[in-house]
């Protein structure tokens, strides 16, 4: 027998003893039989109070996300079964039995991904076919062939995304309960990119929403074999017989913030700092060529979009404004301080929940930002490269740095999922990332931010004059 037929043993199982209990496929069989149907004609009814309100006055602009959801809310079983799949069984007593027989690690581990995809695809292909059957019966409206492709395509990827990224978490987890506390880290991602995808969709931009279909199948292929690699049956059972306490755990957080390299000395603080910054090079790297992408993309599209205005503002005085500006931080030390190091925290929030996504739009935004001013002002006729010495560089040559360094550790917190080693659980590479995080944080980040919102204020202002006049 082939690893895939070994694995469909496993899926079979798996299918027959959800479908023996009707917990999990009677709402989901009710979700993709009747929602789009109730969907359909609810929104029928409510039309006429819509257009009233100036509401959704054209239903057709939001049809395409109508249909994206009706596939998505199905496929969102697939955290369910995934979950169940090893945490479950875990919790009743069956995983032994499954972890003795001669299957190997990788025939087990594919046909939990299977069982967990197999149904809710299933049911997601019904979903779209009722709601696109039930708006034409009703002129809601018409699934062309190509938004119809793109729902099936968009949402088959998806659930295998979650379904892939679901088993990591069930194989680790000690019980059903965490494992679903975990799953917020996954939908939440999923569905912010597909609302992004219909906000594409909407605007025309087809190609780039195939792209992210292609990134989003790539790393389901990458999560897959990082499954696969790091199911460990011997240590899995290790697991069950073992489970550390709170005591415990605190414990070896300390000591992986203490000493997170074993060459150094525990109290050689700069001495560690440095040597993570040369571990996660790669990840530095990556953000680097990030800003330099972005600010370089928003250059060449300002050149073609002049905005016709004047942007560098005369009559600065010597010394920094004071005042507030709306939607900007208070032009003061601690105002600029505090800003950015919300910001930079905020990000390493975010890329818990997407995989370091967010980490580097945290830096694309802003340098996105420079690149379109210092287009603007080569339209208008000034020079981009004075522009950027006297408005950037005084505080930039710390805060551009800083913020690299931040945005690459953002972007390794939110990937350790994927730098999980054999025989270590994955909560304890991600508490390492962490901890790895919270000392740089200190040992870096925030005296670097200290220091460049002082340069800002009473640096940066005098350059100016200095450049521009007062």
């Amino acid at each position: 027998m082939t690893m895939i037929e070994k694995a469909v043993i496993i899926s079979e199982r798996d299918i027959r003893e959800a479908a023996a209990g009707w917990r999990s496929l009677v709402p989901l069989a009710l979700l993709a039989v009747v929602f789009p149907v109730l969907l359909v004609l609810g929104m029928q009814s409510l039309q006429p109070l819509l257009r009233e309100l100036n509401l959704f006055s054209d239903l057709s602009k939001i049809f395409p996300f109508l249909a994206l959801m009706i596939g998505f809310l199905p496929s969102s079983f697939s955290l369910v079964f995934a979950l169940e799949g090893f945490a479950g069984e875990r919790e009743r007593r069956t995983l032994e039995w499954l972890l003795v027989t001669p299957l190997t690690d990788g025939e087990i581990y594919l046909g939990k991904f299977m069982a967990a995809v197999i149904p809710s695809l299933t049911f997601t292909y019904v979903s779209i076919v009722i709601f696109s059957l039930v708006s034409i019966l009703t002129g809601f409206g018409v699934v062309t062939n190509q938004l119809l492709s793109q729902v099936i395509g968009i949402n088959t990827v998806q659930c295998a995304l979650m379904t892939a990224a679901a088993l990591i978490v069930s194989s680790n987890a000690l019980t059903t309960r965490g494992a679903n506390l975990m799953a917020i880290f996954i939908i939440t991602p999923v569905l912010a990119l597909l609302q992004f995808e219909y906000l594409l969709l909407q605007s025309g931009y087809l190609p780039i929403v195939w792209l992210l279909v292609l990134a989003a199948l790539v790393v389901t292929v990458l999560l897959v074999r990082l499954g696969v690699r790091l199911f460990d049956r011997e240590a899995v059972l290790s697991q069950e017989s073992y489970r550390p306490s709170r005591r415990e755990t605190l414990a070896k957080a300390w000591s992986m913030f203490l000493c997170p390299t074993e060459s150094l000395g525990r109290w050689d603080i700069y001495g560690h700092s440095v040597a993570l910054l040369r571990q996660n090079l790669v990840a530095l790297l990556i953000v680097v060529g990030v800003m330099l992408l972005s600010f370089g993309g928003a250059y060449g599209y300002s050149l073609s979009h002049p905005l016709g205005l004047s942007i560098v503002p005369s009559g600065l005085s010597s010394g920094a404004p004071s005042g507030p500006v709306a939607g900007l931080p208070s032009l003061t030390v601690q105002g600029i301080f505090l800003h950015n190091l919300r910001a930079l925290l905020v990000g390493a929030v975010l890329a818990l929940f997407s995989f370091g996504t967010f980490a580097l739009l945290t830096v694309m935004l802003p340098l996105a930002v420079l690149g379109f001013f210092a287009g603007q002002v080569a339209t208008a006729g000034g020079e981009p490269l004075r522009y950027l010495l006297a408005w950037v560089l005084p505080h930039g040559l710390i805060e551009l740095p800083t913020l690299a360094i931040a945005a690459a550790f953002n972007f390794a917190l939110g990937m350790a999922v994927f730098n999980t080693r054999a025989g270590h659980p994955i909560g304890e590479c991600v508490l390492q990332a962490a901890m790895n995080w919270l000392r740089i944080l200190l040992t870096f980040i925030v005296p670097l931010l200290l220091l460049s919102a002082i340069l800002e204020v009473h640096l940066t202002p005098r350059v100016i004059t200095l450049f521009y006049g007062p």
